[in-house]
């Protein structure tokens, strides 16, 4: 028979009929009791409880029936509101088909030529003409954007968003924010295309009229990332007159092409 938590990640599979969102994404399973031989206290907490209630409950039953689970006692209750609201929310951010935000993403292909230092100057400067303005540090492992707006205020949470820091008229959010001073990011790819879209669909941006996105060197996963993750996207290359840095531009800039003709041919 299957403990609590085997349980529980079974359950958290399962979607609420309202919000279309797994129960471990709303923080739905309340408790989860296993009672030998066969049975299963569950308390689940759902949008609207009364919504598809028979199909919910008897999609569990039969779901734990197959691991020989006899009785289940299942008590549906509501998600708190602050939590819907979240999701909701989360939903209504910068990536939905009615955000009017424009993407800038600016890369350089090989580091070291300026690049963070023209995406901060130029999220100011769009500040200055009134525009509403966000900037993403995506470099993880090279974080500089707090260092060069010489803002280190920790970002706070509201619900289950973060409240980006705000300087110089620029809303801002950076790796540099969630790692102690002088500690290095060790991550293997995966996790920073995950870092990446929290970036994007966790923190509370607001409405804006441009997301700057300071980009790290080359043309590795995090850029493939946010090329997939980003319905469009304008993309500035950085580069100085030496050779090998406008030879590896190049590359970002044919990378860039090649990918969005890609992409809006696809759809």
């Amino acid at each position: 028979m299957l403990n609590e938590q085997q349980v529980s990640k079974l359950i958290g599979r399962l979607v609420d009929p309202v919000l279309e969102a797994t129960l471990d994404e709303t923080n739905g399973i309340l408790e989860i009791e296993v009672i030998k031989p066969d049975k299963a206290i569950i308390k689940l907490a759902l949008a609207d409880p009364e919504v598809d209630k028979d199909a919910f409950s008897k999609n569990i039953q039969e779901m734990l029936g197959q691991f020989g689970f006899e009785t289940i006692e299942l008590e549906l209750n509501y998600l708190a509101s602050n939590i819907i609201d979240a999701i909701l929310e989360q939903r209504e951010g910068i990536l939905s088909e009615g955000s009017k935000t424009k993407f800038i993403a600016v890369a350089s292909g090989k580091g070291g030529v300026g690049k963070s230092t023209v995406a901060a100057n130029l999220a100011v400067a769009l500040a200055k003409r009134g525009k509403s303005v966000g900037v993403l540090d995506a470099d993880i492992y090279g974080f500089s954007l707090p260092v060069l707006f010489g803002e280190m205020t920790v970002p706070r949470k509201e619900g289950n968003m973060i409240i980006p820091v705000e300087t110089h008229g620029v809303k801002m959010i950076s790796m540099d924010f969630f790692v102690e001073s002088g500690e290095p990011v060790i991550w293997r790819g995966p996790m920073l295309g995950k870092m990446v879209k929290m970036f994007l669909e966790e923190v509370k941006w607001g409405e804006l009229d441009y997301l700057l996105i300071d980009l790290p060197p080359g043309t590795g996963d995090v850029a493939l990332d946010i090329h997939t993750l980003l319905p469009s996207c304008f993309e500035l290359i950085v580069t100085t007159p030496h050779y090998a840095a406008a030879q590896v531009a190049s590359r970002a800039g044919y990378m860039a092409e090649k990918k969005w003709t890609y992409d809006s041919r696809s759809r």
